[in-house]
């Protein structure tokens, strides 16, 4: 995937062509696709070069997965194959679609496509307007300090006035209004940071939170081997959403009860500063995630579980569980008294009825059915 072109190899006949990368070309690759129908269309994330065939293949019913580039290259290096070139790489990412498992994407929406380009200059103008405060100089010329002054002070309402362009973009689509206002209430998080992680993290809303977070890029990778006890490190995940979620922690671990608790504990127990900034920010990845979950506002105090069914619902199952343990004990007993009646000696003038013969009524509906699994032959009656 690039600007210019798009190079593509066909797995497992060695097919191999490539196309310029615009509409036209674009809607030829569909038609070869569709007539060699891959499953999956294995691309390589490059940021917005692959968006326009996503799309288009994606409007064929095609399955397109983007995958990141580390990965295919990673397989490469595993096959030995430590050249990096154009028609490697691609032979590489078309044979690791059906050796690793990948899961296929659909593209966003017009709306946030238009959103995500918006967003971008929204980020980079407040990181700008950041970077500037942090930075400024202790002791510089009058004229300095009155540039620095006015570019800061417009990074700062050049990212408000964008932050107010992508409100409505959000509204038009009924299916992210309520996605939207959701991390919005969590103290700490911003328009801009809630657009940044919905765009950048397909998903959020998952069961999973922990994969979550490690696809935020917030959780610590463990470097353990033999008696070493390495330090862990953050790695791999979303650069923006991580971006973002650093911003938004810095300012939650002041503003947000819980995450400021954390924050002072692990500070307070010797943790240095970037630790104890990404533990907040993992929290609160796992928090807006099981908001989303749930479908529910942040609010100070987490709503209270419903112990009264939770109470009747334990006491049901308790009840059931009894009457299954004594029907199976009656069946047991029983179906042991009849291989005992079974086993008696055949006299004269005595005759007794055969187990396949007892009538339910003695043993209960449960039992009865008990008894007629184990019983090898016939059928109770």
């Amino acid at each position: 995937m690039s600007k210019g072109w798009l190079d593509v190899f066909v797995h497992p006949n060695g097919e191999r062509f490539h196309v310029d990368n615009d509409p036209t070309e674009i809607r030829r690759l569909r038609k070869r696709c569709l007539a060699i129908l891959p499953e999956p269309v294995v691309m390589e994330a490059t940021g917005r070069y692959h968006r326009a065939a996503h799309a288009n293949l994606h409007e064929a019913a095609l399955l397109v997965a983007i995958v990141n580039p580390y990965r295919p290259r990673r397989f490469a290096d595993a096959h030995g194959r430590l050249a990096k070139t154009n028609n490697i790489d691609t032979e590489t990412s078309a044979g690791f679609g059906p050796t690793m498992p990948l899961v296929t994407s659909k593209p966003p929406t017009s709306s946030w496509r238009r959103s995500l380009n918006s967003r971008v200059p929204a980020v980079k103008s407040s990181k700008h307007a950041c970077r500037w405060s942090n930075n400024f100089p202790k002791r510089p010329w009058g004229i300095v300090i009155a540039q620095i002054t006015e570019r800061f002070e417009l990074c700062h309402r050049h990212g408000k006035e964008l932050a107010e362009i992508l409100l409505p973009l959000v509204q038009a689509d009924p299916t992210t209004v309520r996605r939207f206002e959701i991390p919005t209430s969590v103290p700490g998080i911003g328009p801009v940071t809630a657009i940044t992680l919905l765009v950048e993290m397909k998903e959020l809303d998952s069961d999973n939170a922990a994969e979550v977070a490690s696809l935020a890029g917030s959780t610590p990778i463990n470097r353990d081997l033999g008696q070493l006890r390495g330090s862990k490190m953050i790695r791999s995940g979303s650069i923006v959403a991580r971006n973002v979620l650093y911003r938004a922690a810095t300012i939650a671990m002041h503003w947000n009860r819980d995450l400021a608790s954390l924050y002072g504990r692990l500070r307070q127990g010797g943790k240095p500063f970037k630790v104890a900034i990404t533990a907040t920010m993992r929290k609160l990845t796992v928090m807006t995630d099981t908001l989303l979950q749930e479908n529910r506002v942040w609010t100070p105090t987490p709503p209270r579980p419903n112990i009264r069914r939770a109470t009747q619902e334990r006491r049901l199952s308790g009840t059931v569980r009894t009457f299954a343990i004594k029907s199976w004990t009656a069946a047991f007993r029983i179906k042991g008294l009849a291989e005992f009646v079974d086993a008696l000696p055949t006299r004269p003038g005595l005759h007794h009825t055969p187990k396949t013969t007892w009538p339910s009524s003695l043993i209960g509906q449960a039992g009865f059915h008990a008894i007629s699994q184990m019983c090898p032959s016939g059928s109770a009656t």
